[in-house]
Parts: structure tokens; sequence; C-alpha cells
């Protein structure tokens, strides 16, 4: 998986350290199923929503919603295209991305897969994998990483042309 690493530029207003060091230093995934690193055009700049100052840090499978990072907190948060309600992803964009590559390694290996007793048991795996990376990651329910894995459950992210 590339990553893509933010210019600290664009990323300067992130006052957590640990996560403006992250993003600088390591990055996002440049393309994943759930996620597409880029930074908005023009410098991007930080936007309030809901009180929190987010930089935007990429978008998901259509563009049109974003994933931001807290700049204050260096949470990382998702704010989809119909609703622009915030819900919580992980802690951390370090741990956004070791969870998105477990996401990917578990989706994959199970591809082409549609029995529903195995699709149950992937999102448990998922879920359990999940939360030693986050403890946070599936706090809210309903919320992102809960609903992915409802998703894998009804075989959303199984290719059945392998």
């Amino acid at each position: 998986m590339t990553n893509h690493q933010y210019s600290i530029e664009y990323i300067a207003c992130v006052r957590k350290s640990a996560a403006r060091e992250y993003l600088f230093s390591i990055g996002l995934p440049v393309e994943h199923v759930l996620f597409s690193a880029s930074e908005a055009a023009g410098g991007g700049g930080v936007e309030n929503v809901e009180g929190r100052d987010l930089l935007k840090l990429g978008s998901g499978g259509d563009g049109d919603d974003a994933y931001c990072v807290d700049s204050e907190t260096g949470e990382v948060l998702y704010r989809g295209s119909d609703d622009p309600s915030l819900f919580f992803v992980n802690s951390s964009p370090r741990k956004f991305s070791e969870c998105l590559s477990v996401f990917e390694v578990e989706t994959v290996r199970s591809a082409g897969e549609d029995d529903p007793e195995m699709l149950e048991e992937l999102a448990d795996l998922l879920g359990r994998s999940l939360g030693e990376i986050d403890p946070l990651a599936l706090r809210d329910d309903p919320g992102f990483w809960r609903s992915i894995l409802f998703d894998v459950t009804i075989g959303d992210y199984v290719d059945n042309e392998s």
C-alpha cells in the first residue's frame, strides 16, 4: 500500500505533534477501498465543524465525503456527503492507517466468500482486530467502524468475481 505523505505546510495547523509527525513522515494510503488520501486544493485550511477545527485528509469511495483530523486532539473523523454529522473513526492517524491495513488484509483473504456464517465470523474477527489496534474505534454504536463491520457481514466488501 503506497502512502501519501502530507506537506508540512498543509498539516502545520495540526497541533497534536504525534499526529502531525505521522502525517508528514509516513502518511496515509493513497488508494484504499475505504479511503483515498489527498490535500485539499489551494492549501486547504482548517474548517470548523461542530466546534472542532478539522483538516481534510482525504475522501471515501465517491469522493463527496471527507475524512478529517481534529487539529487539537489528532482524532480522525468522518463526515458523509448526505449527513454533515461527524463520526469518530480512530484516535489517531497512525491507528486509522493500521485499521485500514487490517481491513484490507482480512477482506482480500476472504474474497469470494458468500456464506453468511463465514461473513459474520469475518466481521467478528475484524471487530476484535480493530479493537486491539484502537480500543476507541468501536465505542460508538452506531459508529463508523461498526457500520463498516455490518457491511462486511452482509457481503458488501466481498468480490465475488475471484
